[in-house]
């Protein structure tokens, strides 16, 4: 479970004492020392949805992905329009492998932020291995359109034009993939099938 996938806390100007400590104690890397003060904040004061989601990510930085699950299922309880805690709530449902709530979770969070381009190719890829190619491409397309300096998405968007018979769309996607990273090797590797391929085609 990537560290760097879990959005992390941010300072309020109205933080109290117990959540100062805790936030030093993160910064620190004192984890197991920031889980117990969290965990005893949440004890006390179960509707406080910032312990909570600072509890999520604790034990995320513990490897320990069934309680990072259960906080932030309490996060989009108390608040259901946090989409940090969704985004985290997906990766920890598709970490264990339960697949369908992961994708409700990120259809969550882009329902609060809908160019999140980490969401869109996250859930794109997600789509994208279990055979769903057109709905994937809709979220790749996306992901174009929030970042058009983005080789992967146009990359990811080739794989699924390919995976549809979109031979042509595939080729210009592959295309600017390359355009935008030289040495994008799967990208010119899968534009070499779909030129072998076409021409093929084209000689039968």
């Amino acid at each position: 479970f990537p560290a760097d996938n879990i959005i992390m806390i941010t300072q309020s100007t109205d933080i109290s004492g117990s959540h100062q400590h805790l936030e030093q104690l993160v910064v620190a890397g004192r984890f197991n020392e920031a889980r117990n003060l969290a965990v005893d904040i949440t004890t006390k004061h179960p509707d406080d949805a910032r312990a909570w989601y600072t509890l999520a990510g604790i034990y995320s930085q513990l490897q320990q992905l069934d309680e990072v699950i259960a906080c932030c299922r309490q996060v989009t309880r108390l608040n259901p329009d946090q989409a940090g805690a969704h985004y985290n709530l997906a990766i920890g449902l598709q970490q264990t492998g339960h697949l369908s709530e992961a994708v409700s979770s990120y259809r969550e969070c882009l329902r609060i932020n809908p160019g999140n381009i980490r969401v869109l190719m996250n859930l794109g890829r997600l789509l994208s291995q279990q055979g769903n190619h057109e709905d994937a491409l809709q979220l790749f397309q996306q992901a174009v359109a929030a970042d058009s300096g983005c080789p992967e998405a146009y990359y990811c968007s080739g794989i699924q034009l390919q995976a549809v018979g979109r031979l042509h769309e595939a080729a210009t996607a592959y295309q600017k993939a390359v355009h935008l990273l030289p040495d994008y090797f799967e990208a010119v590797n899968n534009l070499g099938h779909i030129y072998n391929e076409l021409g093929e085609l084209k000689k039968s």
